[in-house]
C-alpha cells in the first residue's frame, strides 16, 4: 500500500538519529513507502543530519526520500501541508520528528486500512510513554479527535477539507482538522496496536508556549465550531486562566494574545459562515480545555508488555449473547494477546452459536451449566477451568480498553505484585432490546489500596483486578451470594495479599440508568449486605488491632462515628478498645 511519510522539523538535529534508526528497521517492503521532511527554517545542522541519511534510507528500500530546506517557520500544520503537497501516494502518515515508530507499525495499519469501512479517513497510532488519554470506543476504536504527532489519513480526503488551517501556527490544527473531516460525515479510528515512541515531554510538565497557545486556539475553535454557549464559557474561562496565572511572563503573553483575538478570529467565522456543511451526527466537545473525555492516566508511563506469561479472562454470562458480543469484541481489542478467554453460560448453551460463528479466531472455553446454578456457583465453575497464571474477570455487560490487560500485567509482573487493579468508569446505561444509550462517564471509586476501607465499601470494579492464580488456593465464591459475591471474594484475597493501586482508567462497567431499576437493583443489594456484613465479623479478627485503628481514621472520611458504629459494629469496637488503651496517638 503506497504511503508518505510526511516529517516537520525545526531545530530536530538531537532527534534525527533516532527517528531514522527507527525508520530503517520498518518490517516487510519499503518499496511503497516514500520519506518527506520539511525543514522550517532550521539554524541548527537539521538539514545537514537528514541528507545524511538519504543513502541509507534508498539502500534500504524506501521508495523515495525528499527533503524540502524552508526559509522560515512557517508553522506546524503549513508545513505538513508543504509536505503533503510534495507526495503523491493516496495515504499520507503524519509523525512528529521527536518519534520512533516501531518495526511492525505500518503493517499494522495496512491491515487496518483494509478492514475498516470507507466511512474511516484517519487512523491514529498509539503514542508511548504517555499514550492520549482521550476516550476511544472500546468496541470500534472510533475516537472524536486524532493527535497531529502520529496518523494516518487518505489523501483524497485530506485535499477535499484542503489540509490544515494555515490560520494555526502551532497547538490543536490536528483537533481542527479532524473537525472538518467529521464534518463531511467521516470517521476516525484509534489504533492501539500500531505504536510508536513520542519524545514530546522532558518529564511530565506542558510547555508554557503549548499552554499559551492551547488556550488561545481552543477558544478561536469555539467561534469555528461551537454555539454561543461554548464561545460565551471560553472567553470566561479564558479571562480566569488570565486572573489566575502566576507566572507574569506568561499572563502577559496570555494577555496579548487576547487582544489579538479580534482581528484573528475573522478567518474562523468565516469558515462557520460559508463553509461549513454541518454533519448531524457531529457534535463539538469542548470539555474544559480539552475536546474530549479523558481517561485518568495521561502521564502513567506504559510501554509493550514483554511478558509472555498467560492471562485467563473468566466471564459469566446469562442468555445475553448481544451483550457477550461486545465484552469478547473487547478481548479481542487487547494489545496483548496470550489470553484464555473462559466463558461461563450460567443455563442453555445460548451463546454458543455466535461464538463459533463471530470469534473463531480467538482462543475461548466455553461452557455452559445447563441449569442455572447461580452467579457465584458459574465463577467458580470458570476459575476451575482457567489455565493462566494470572486471572483477571470481566462481566458480559462491562467493556475493556484496549491496553487493559497490557497494564495490569506489566505492573503486576514488573513490580512483583500479588494483585494490581486500575481505575475504571461507571457508565449509567439505558438499554432497549439490543440498542443502547450510555448516559455519561464518571470515575465513582479512586480509591488507593486500604484493607479496613475495603470493610465499608467496595470500590474494587471486578473486571478492574488482576490476581496471581496461585493466590487464589481455597478461596471461591460464595455460592449462597448472588450479589456482592466479588466484594466477599476481594477481601477474602485482601486477608492474604496487599493490592497494587495504578492511576490509569483502563474499563468501564455499566449500571441501569432507569431510576426505577436502579432502585429495584439496591434493594437486591441491601438483603445481600447483611449477610457479607456477617460474613465479615469473622474477617476482622484476621486483621491486628494496630492495622484497624491506623486505618479508620482514612475511613472516617467517607462516614461519621455514629455511621461507622451502626454500620461496622465489630470494626468500631476493636477501634474503640485500641483509642482508649492509648495506642491511637490522635484519640
Amino acid at each position: 500500500m503506497k504511503m508518505d511519510l510526511v516529517f516537520v522539523l525545526y531545530n530536530s538535529s538531537k532527534w534525527i538519529d533516532r527517528c531514522l534508526q527507527a525508520l530503517l528497521q520498518l518490517e516487510g517492503s519499503r518499496d511503497e513507502l516514500s520519506l518527506i521532511f520539511v525543514d522550517n527554517g532550521s539554524t541548527d545542522d537539521s538539514v545537514d543530519r537528514l541528507m545524511g541519511y538519504k543513502e541509507k534510507a534508498l539502500g534500504a528500500g524506501f521508495r523515495n526520500y525528499l527533503v524540502h530546506e524552508g526559509k522560515e517557520n512557517v508553522g506546524f500544520g503549513n508545513a505538513n501541508n508543504v509536505g503533503a503537497r510534495l507526495g503523491q501516494s493516496p495515504y499520507i502518515l503524519f509523525l512528529n520528528m521527536d518519534t520512533e515508530i516501531y518495526p511492525d507499525a505500518v503493517n499494522v495499519l495496512t491491515k487496518e486500512i483494509g478492514s475498516s469501512p470507507p466511512s474511516i479517513a484517519a487512523w491514529e497510532l498509539r503514542q508511548f510513554p504517555y499514550e492520549h488519554p482521550k476516550v476511544y470506543d472500546p468496541l470500534t476504536g472510533e475516537t472524536d479527535w486524532t493527535s497531529g504527532a502520529a496518523f494516518l489519513v487518505r489523501r483524497d480526503v485530506f485535499e477535499q477539507v484542503q489540509g490544515f488551517d494555515k490560520h494555526i501556527f502551532m497547538y490543536a490544527e490536528d483537533v481542527d482538522l479532524s473537525w472538518r473531516i467529521r464534518l463531511q460525515g467521516y470517521k476516525i479510528r484509534y489504533v492501539p496496536k500500531a505504536c510508536i515512541i513520542h519524545h514530546s515531554y522532558e518529564g511530565t510538565t506542558v510547555k508554557p508556549n503549548q499552554y499559551i497557545n492551547s488556550l488561545l486556539n481552543n477558544l478561536l475553535l469555539r467561534y469555528k465550531f461551537g454555539n454561543a454557549k461554548h464561545i460565551l464559557f471560553g472567553n470566561l474561562k479564558y479571562l480566569y486562566a488570565i486572573r489566575s496565572c502566576k507566572d507574569s511572563r506568561i499572563r502577559r503573553s496570555l494577555i496579548l494574545n487576547y487582544l489579538k483575538v479580534f482581528y484573528r478570529v475573522w478567518p474562523f467565522l468565516s469558515f462557520r459562515l460559508f463553509h461549513s456543511k454541518r454533519n448531524k451526527e457531529f457534535r463539538p466537545v469542548f470539555h474544559n480545555w480539552d475536546y474530549s473525555l479523558s481517561r485518568e492516566g495521561a502521564f502513567y508511563t506504559a510501554s509493550r508488555a514483554i511478558s509472555t506469561s498467560t492471562v485467563s479472562i473468566l466471564i459469566r454470562t446469562c442468555n445475553r449473547p448481544h451483550l457477550l458480543r461486545e465484552a469478547l469484541t473487547s478481548v479481542r481489542n487487547q494489545t496483548y494477546s496470550n489470553l484464555d478467554v473462559v466463558v461461563m453460560e450460567d443455563g442453555p448453551p445460548v451463546s454458543w452459536e455466535m461464538i463459533q460463528n463471530e470469534f473463531h479466531d480467538m482462543s475461548i472455553q466455553y461452557y455452559a451449566t445447563g441449569d442455572k446454578v447461580g452467579r457465584s456457583h458459574a465463577a467458580n465453575l470458570a476459575l476451575d477451568k482457567a489455565k493462566g497464571k494470572y486471572i483477571t474477570f470481566l462481566d458480559d455487560d462491562d467493556l475493556l480498553y484496549a491496553d487493559h490487560i497490557e497494564t495490569l500485567l506489566n505492573e503486576i509482573e514488573e513490580g512483583h505484585h500479588s494483585v494490581v487493579y486500575t481505575n475504571a468508569f461507571e457508565v449509567p446505561t439505558a438499554f432497549n432490546g439490543e440498542q443502547k444509550v450510555e448516559k455519561g462517564y464518571s470515575i465513582i471509586y479512586n480509591q488507593p489500596f486500604n484493607r479496613v476501607k475495603l470493610f465499608y465499601q467496595n470500590y474494587l470494579p471486578i473486571q478492574a483486578v488482576m490476581v496471581r492464580k496461585d493466590e487464589l488456593e481455597g478461596i471461591r465464591f460464595d455460592p449462597h451470594l448472588d450479589v456482592l459475591e466479588d466484594w466477599d471474594f476481594w477481601i477474602q484475597v485482601a486477608l492474604r495479599a496487599p493490592f497494587h493501586y495504578v492511576k490509569k482508567t483502563t474499563s468501564l462497567y455499566r449500571v441501569p440508568a432507569d431510576r426505577t431499576l436502579y432502585r429495584s437493583r439496591q434493594v437486591g443489594l441491601e438483603a445481600a449486605l447483611k449477610a457479607v456484613r456477617i460474613k465479615q465479623e469473622g474477617y476482622v479478627l484476621s486483621i491486628s488491632a494496630r492495622e484497624i485503628s491506623e486505618n479508620v481514621e482514612e475511613l472516617l472520611s467517607l462516614t461519621r462515628f455514629a455511621r461507622l458504629k451502626r454500620k461496622l459494629p465489630h470494626l468500631y469496637r476493636i477501634y474503640h478498645k485500641v483509642k482508649n488503651g492509648g495506642l491511637f496517638r490522635n484519640g
